[in-house]
């Protein structure tokens, strides 16, 4: 971010959609009548980062109203152009298609992600808000998890959270104050006493209170490959996000009333679009499916299309809707959101990526991304029906996208490629794998729950007018 505090210009770098965004923005904030920002502002009232922060995502997207909820995952996303991935911890509402993790799976992929410096965030759910359970939670709220231990003599395993609001705290076991903190436990973990919003939790209370975890992975496509400052030097011994060097390849498709099928039935599933992956030894694989942003009045609409995809062993059999997880086939689940995704460890073979919405006859653009640290192929299945596939290098046949406020049916719809290949890195074995009945999909349904011009002048298109009185330069 470029920074002119004296002319209160100041320059973020946004990503969405794909690409990062340079959007400039001044220091004229909107404010209530006691003086203070309307909306986000630090603690700090000398730091001003998170009011420019979140007035540019606002320019970005059009207004302040269009940053009103969401998902965590597209916050994160924007901010570190990461690729997210839903973990449903409990199955809180009963849904057939969200399975109830094995802790110590979880505990397990945990550990790992945080090794990898993997961005993690966990949310509560709102059907808990009247509960007792949370003692001092926020449901309907995302905190940060700052790390994940098991303490040196083995008998704990805790998790590290942070509130961003810097306050309400968990006051259960390990809590600031819990009696379970002696001498040893508060100079192995740094304990403070502090009402800051940091605390730690059993990982048993955590997990039973705590019904969802984003994980946001950082690929070479994100961060990574920002422009660098020869001003600044990092002494590294090793990779920070290990996951940066992991190969690479997407498909982007379109979804049109010719190959919408849906999930509902056997002749509608076949008309879905359909990818074939290869892979060619055992390994991590990370499989995302992804839409674009739209206009926030485009958005109402288009996020009644929930985005999935389901993955088949072989090639065979993808004229059969899904009915549920079975050893040779997994259900990620259509979510309402941009982003759904998951991992898990393949052994060498082929596969089939089906990306699907919900019902029939929804259409929108839509991204496929694989990525691994070892080689695998990724093509489109080309007698799949309204799809044409293309080689490598050529220019879509569906030209540009189509108009995103109106989303106009293309009759053509096709897919396409892109390849961007990075170095290797060294495989690491995860829970769940596509070898037999006993670990492979439905192991895996057990294990990993399937599912989700700059000028700088200030204005937008619509605010929430009611919430603040006027605007002042924020110093």
């Amino acid at each position: 971010m470029s920074v002119d505090e004296k002319a209160g210009r100041y320059t973020v770098r946004l990503y969405i959609n794909g690409k990062w965004n340079e959007v400039t923005v001044d220091d004229r904030i909107p404010c209530g009548a006691d003086g203070l920002p309307a909306f986000g502002h630090n603690i700090d009232k000398k730091e001003t980062w998170v009011v420019i922060l979140e007035k540019a995502c606002a320019k970005l997207l059009g207004s302040y109203e269009a940053l009103h909820g969401g998902y965590l995952e597209e916050g994160v996303a924007m901010l570190t152009g990461g690729r997210p991935e839903r973990v449903y911890i409990n199955n809180i509402d009963n849904k057939p298609h969200k399975g109830t993790w094995q802790m110590d799976k979880l505990w397990e992929k945990l550990v790992l992600y945080n090794k990898e410096n993997t961005l993690m965030g966990a949310a509560i759910s709102n059907s808990k808000e009247e509960s007792d359970q949370t003692k001092g939670l926020v449901a309907g709220h995302a905190y940060g998890i700052l790390d994940v231990r098991t303490t040196k003599d083995n008998k704990y395993r805790l998790v590290k959270l942070r509130n961003p609001w810097a306050s309400f705290e968990w006051k259960g076991a390990w809590s600031d104050s819990s009696r379970l903190w002696n001498p040893t436990y508060k100079k192995e973990l740094e304990w403070s006493q502090k009402d800051d919003g940091v605390f730690w939790m059993a990982f048993e209370d955590f997990s039973a209170i705590y019904d969802k975890i984003t994980c946001c992975r950082i690929f070479n496509n994100s961060i990574m490959n920002l422009p660098s400052d020869s001003s600044i030097v990092f002494k590294v011994e090793k990779p920070i996000f290990p996951n940066a060097s992991w190969k690479a390849k997407k498909i982007e498709g379109e979804w049109s009333h010719e190959n919408s099928g849906g999930m509902g039935s056997d002749l509608g599933f076949a008309k879905n679009p359909h990818i074939k992956l290869v892979v060619k030894e055992p390994c991590r694989v990370f499989i995302s499916i992804l839409r674009p942003f739209l206009a926030l009045e485009a958005d109402a609409q288009y996020y009644r299309t929930s985005i999935g995809f389901v993955l088949t062993k072989g090639v065979q059999g993808i004229d059969k809707a899904p009915k549920d997880n079975t050893p040779n086939t997994l259900t990620q689940y259509p979510v309402y959101g941009r982003y759904n995704a998951i991992e898990t460890d393949f052994e060498p073979g082929e596969y089939t990526i089906t990306p699907c919405t919900l019902y029939s006859n929804r259409r929108g653009t839509f991204t496929v991304e694989v990525y691994s640290p070892k080689n695998f192929d990724l093509a489109p299945i080309a007698d799949n029906i309204g799809l044409t596939a293309l080689r490598e290098g050529m220019v879509s046949a569906r030209g540009d996208r189509p108009d995103m406020q109106t989303l106009q049916p293309t009759q053509n719809p096709n897919l396409y490629a892109t390849f961007n290949t990075f170095s290797n890195t060294a495989n690491r074995p995860l829970a769940g794998s596509f070898t037999s009945p006993q670990n492979g999909f439905s192991s895996l349904m057990d294990d990993m729950r399937d599912t989700q011009n700059a000028t700088g002048n200030g204005k937008y298109t619509t605010t929430y007018k009611h919430h603040f009185s006027g605007s002042q330069r924020w110093k």
